[in-house]
């Protein structure tokens, strides 16, 4: 798909161009929890809702999963996930939970823990909670830039998947997806190039990029920036509309 003929159709399905919120989460007080919402409809992200929870020491957050379920992944710290049972997820670890039943995250560690949630639409994508380890997952390219798939159509989760991106200095050639997407910065610095619009990045910075928008991300660090991502529907993150060549950033 031509560059011209992807920004034709998101301007056809009403999508203006990306969202970007320069959240930076504060710090908690023991047993204290802050759970901030990011990206949601009321931002103009229509299909997912992306929340940010911190939990100081002791800090018990409870959710009523609903929709389509949620994709956890706990950036910081170690929780405790209650449901039917109990199981520990640390740092660098997702975590699906079905929609059905309510569920906590319980910090029952000494130091502060972060938590990105994301809630899915329907359909429902499975009746199980799944629980994956970054360091367990294959690394996957695309170009010069690394990705681990935690969830996704692979293990079960069909409504999304949940990634870990690894960006190296430099910018990538614009692209298109068709699907959508929220992604936080999780550590490093740099730009997104969306629909026509430039946004700085920083840890803690979330961004949402609609459907068939030619988009890319710019590594102004020295280091790799890394990113967590979401999609709907579940798809691998290397899947693109491509832009011809001719068109597309250097």
């Amino acid at each position: 798909m031509m560059r011209e003929d992807a920004a034709a159709q998101a301007a056809q399905e009403g999508v203006r161009g990306p969202v970007v919120v320069q959240h930076v989460s504060v710090p908690v007080a023991p047993g204290g929890v802050v759970a901030t919402t990011t990206l949601s409809a009321e931002t103009g992200c229509p299909e997912l809702v992306q929340q940010i929870v911190a939990l100081g020491a002791g800090g018990d957050w409870q959710a009523t999963v609903v929709g389509g379920g949620q994709c956890w992944y706990v950036a910081e710290g170690r929780v405790s996930v209650y449901g039917d049972a109990r199981f520990p997820v640390e740092s660098g670890m997702g975590v699906f939970i079905p929609p059905g039943g309510r569920y906590r995250i319980v910090n029952e560690g000494t130091t502060s823990a972060q938590v990105v949630a994301v809630s899915l639409p329907a359909p429902a994508a499975g009746d199980q909670p799944v629980v994956a380890a970054l360091e367990d997952c294959p690394v996957e390219r695309t170009g010069d830039r690394e990705f681990r798939v935690l969830l996704g159509p692979h293990c079960g989760v069909r409504t999304a998947t949940q990634f870990v991106g690894d960006i190296p200095p430099g910018r990538a050639p614009e692209h298109a997806h068709p699907y959508d997407e929220v992604v936080r910065v999780l550590h490093g610095e740099g730009r997104v190039h969306a629909g026509g619009e430039v946004h700085a990045l920083r840890a803690g910075t979330c961004v949402y990029l609609p459907p068939h928008v030619p988009h890319c991300l710019e590594n102004a660090s020295l280091g790799p920036m890394r990113v967590l991502g979401v999609f709907h529907p579940g798809e691998s993150p290397a899947a693109k509309v491509p832009l011809p060549a001719a068109t597309a950033s250097p």
